[in-house]
């Protein structure tokens, strides 16, 4: 089968499978950072906190759609995620997406390793 249900799972190794099509998400910051990294249209489904504001920001740059949780309905799933599959123009966004958050002057592993030894140095950072 095309679908497992698991408690957890390594979501980022999944998302960077070149078969995964689509991601089905609350929208919180994490995963929504991953799923663009990845170039992987999005449909999400926010609860609270910073998801709402993560999906409509996710829905206006055309890499996803959002449902509402408490009108959500068997049909409106599976419309909205035969749109995101089949509908080419969201994943050109996402992967468009992708490559502007990728452009970065400094590889992310140099500047962790940087601030850690910035901060080594310095003896720590009240300042």
């Amino acid at each position: 089968a095309n679908v497992m249900i698991r408690k957890w799972m390594p979501q980022n190794d999944i998302l960077a499978h070149p078969n995964v099509k689509l991601f089905i998400t609350h929208g919180g910051i994490f995963g929504t950072q991953e799923g663009i990294y990845w170039g992987v249209p999005m449909l999400c489904i926010p609860l609270y906190g910073d998801q709402h504001r993560n999906t409509i920001k996710s829905v206006r740059e055309g890499y996803a759609r959002s449902l509402v949780f408490s009108k959500l309905t068997v049909d409106d799933l599976v419309q909205n995620v035969e749109t995101l599959i089949y509908e080419p123009q969201y994943k050109r966004s996402a992967l468009e997406v992708s490559e502007r958050f990728r452009d970065n002057p400094i590889h992310p592993l140099d500047e962790a390793t940087f601030w850690i030894e910035y901060i080594m140095r310095h003896r720590g950072a009240r300042h």
